[in-house]
């Protein structure tokens, strides 16, 4: 659960709704259900949070996402795939 609140942002598709807390925690909700489909607790506190692209070239059925994270000691570009073994999306961190 998110304490206190910093931002929340819909995927481009409405899809999905991502947000940050003040708790050092990251969550991506699916609008559909409402369940938490990705959570990550950090040592430091993100400030920013912004969708890219979707990316329907490889699975146009489960596309993946462009998820920008950041704060005061750098910034991420993230990449939420579907895992078609698992059955459910992962997220892949890269650094910007």
């Amino acid at each position: 659960m998110l304490d206190c609140v910093l931002q929340l942002a819909f995927s481009p598709d409405d899809r999905y709704l991502a947000g940050i807390g003040r708790n050092n925690t990251f969550i991506i909700w699916d609008t559909r259900d409402g369940s938490p489909i990705h959570t990550r607790i950090t040592e430091t506190v993100f400030t920013l949070l912004a969708w890219g692209d979707i990316i329907t070239d490889i699975n146009p059925k489960h596309p993946s996402y462009v998820i920008i994270l950041g704060n005061h000691t750098g910034v991420t570009i993230n990449r939420l795939e579907f895992d078609i073994s698992s059955m459910q999306y992962y997220m892949k961190q890269g650094v910007c």
